[in-house]
């Protein structure tokens, strides 16, 4: 008598995966691949939310180590300087086509015009960075709290919904967290605490 095939269901499991910051994902796994667990689904943070996330295909297995992920942090600065290339360009041409001689004016104020043609700006490389240093909360969405620092690039992330006050003053990293810059106490505005991030469930 043959062996009966297994359903999708049978052979799909709910797996947690760590990246390189230890921040949670969980994905379903086909259990007939085991020990090599690979995501077959897309990854989901579990528990936390960033301003910015790479490419679902910048987000690789580790080979070496199981239950592992690795972001190509060389290839995502790649790809978001290119696009902040490709938009300066077309902001200069626009603005030249659409104001003239006075396009530099046009494009130091930011016109509404101008940006209502060429769209809203990619995210700043500076935020790329900062998440590849791994030491700042905000960035690698561990903390609500957006710290002056990343103020000026704000414009840059038209998905942010700001969660709480800024701070006033920069620390003395070049990323620093909301909590190690001096200025007044942030309040916090009402709601649930922040969840935390949970543990594998599944082996």
């Amino acid at each position: 008598m043959s062996l009966r095939e297994q359903t999708q269901h049978e052979t799909r499991q709910t797996y947690v995966f760590y990246d390189q910051h230890q921040r949670p994902y969980f994905a379903n796994v086909d259990t007939r691949c085991r020990p090599h667990l690979a995501p077959c689904t897309p990854l989901q943070p579990q528990g936390w939310t960033a301003p910015i996330m790479p490419d679902g295909d910048l987000i690789r297995p580790d080979p070496v180590r199981l239950g592992s992920l690795i972001i190509d942090y060389d290839k995502w600065e790649e790809r978001a300087q290119i696009g902040v290339n490709i938009y300066a360009q077309m902001e200069r041409m626009v603005a030249e086509k659409m104001f003239g001689d006075q396009a530099a004016e046009a494009m130091g104020r930011r016109d509404a015009r101008l940006l209502a043609e060429i769209g809203p700006p990619p995210p700043a490389v500076a935020f790329v960075r900062a998440a590849r240093a791994g030491t700042n909360k905000w960035v690698l969405g561990l903390d609500p709290v957006m710290p002056k620092w990343a103020e000026a690039f704000k414009d840059t992330l038209p998905q942010y919904r700001p969660l709480a006050l800024l701070r006033d003053e920069e620390g003395p990293s070049a990323f620093p967290n909301a909590d190690e810059e001096d200025g007044e106490p942030v309040r916090r505005g009402p709601g649930r605490p922040r969840k935390e991030p949970t543990e594998s469930v599944a082996a």
